[in-house]
């Protein structure tokens, strides 16, 4: 029910709609840390002949994870579901839970206030290296990421530098940087880094807006919601800087901007 309500009444309507558009110009989508798959099935169900590879690490989300990707099953196009994290480099983590009763917070990078319930090692990879085993960049495939990994954003970029340079997929992250600080790193390290490797970044304002990020010393969306919340960041490959730079890409019309 926690899920639900996040997804349908709280802070994903906004990126839900956008992310619905973006697909329809895509040919594969990576959801990492899909937990039981929303975005996986909405875009799925947007654009069926999306590829979807959704990753999930904890063994029990991941089972609900399977069965609600399992209504796609019957088509042709690929549907990889993996029990695995990506992070900063190959090997085995240790994923925690918390004490109170929100599976979407599970993390490999527990905050030292809060009550850690259980923990489970599971497996991680780089993005580079899963790009290299198993993900097809010839021809015009065109890559979406949505990457929501409670605090380990920075790592997931960072160990997938390679394919971020190759294929220049476009991301949308979620920012938070109580999250983030016990990785060991800050929002302002993932807009630096996003900029060296060429992309633009803006705020998905769930108001109703996209906003370019100016100052990378804190994201916008705490001015309004404090730093223990997050928010929804879009990253587009290039140098956006305008309206009319935005309007090249098809979905940017149906939304207002603010630069």
């Amino acid at each position: 029910m926690h899920a639900q309500h996040m997804f349908l009444y709280s802070c994903e309507l906004y990126t839900s709609k956008v992310l619905s558009l973006i697909c329809l110009n895509s040919n594969h989508f990576l959801d990492i840390g899909a937990n039981r798959g929303w975005y996986s099935c909405l875009l799925r169900t947007q654009n069926p002949n999306l590829g979807i590879y959704a990753f999930e690490p904890d063994s029990t989300i991941h089972s609900l994870l399977v069965d609600n990707l399992s209504q796609f099953s019957c088509t042709d196009e690929v549907i990889v579901i993996e029990q695995m994290g990506l992070g900063l480099r190959d090997g085995i983590a240790p994923l925690a839970t918390y004490v109170e009763e929100n599976d979407g917070m599970m993390t490999l990078f527990p905050q030292a206030n809060l009550e850690v319930l259980s923990q489970q090692d599971v497996q991680i990879l780089t993005l580079d290296s899963y790009f290299k085993m198993k993900l097809d960049s010839s021809g015009k495939t065109r890559f979406l990421l949505k990457i929501d990994v409670e605090g380990g954003e920075w790592d997931v970029i960072i160990g997938g530098r390679d394919f971020l340079t190759e294929c220049r997929p476009v991301v949308v992250m979620e920012i938070n940087s109580q999250l983030l600080s016990p990785a060991n790193a800050t929002s302002r390290m993932i807009f630096e880094l996003m900029a060296e490797l060429g992309y633009s970044s803006f705020w998905l304002d769930e108001r109703g807006a996209i906003s370019k990020v100016r100052n990378f010393d804190f994201p916008p969306h705490e001015t309004l919601l404090g730093r223990n919340h997050g928010a929804n960041y879009l990253f587009l490959p290039g140098l956006i800087s305008s309206a009319s730079a935005a309007a090249e890409w098809d979905f940017a019309r149906h939304f207002h901007w603010n630069f």
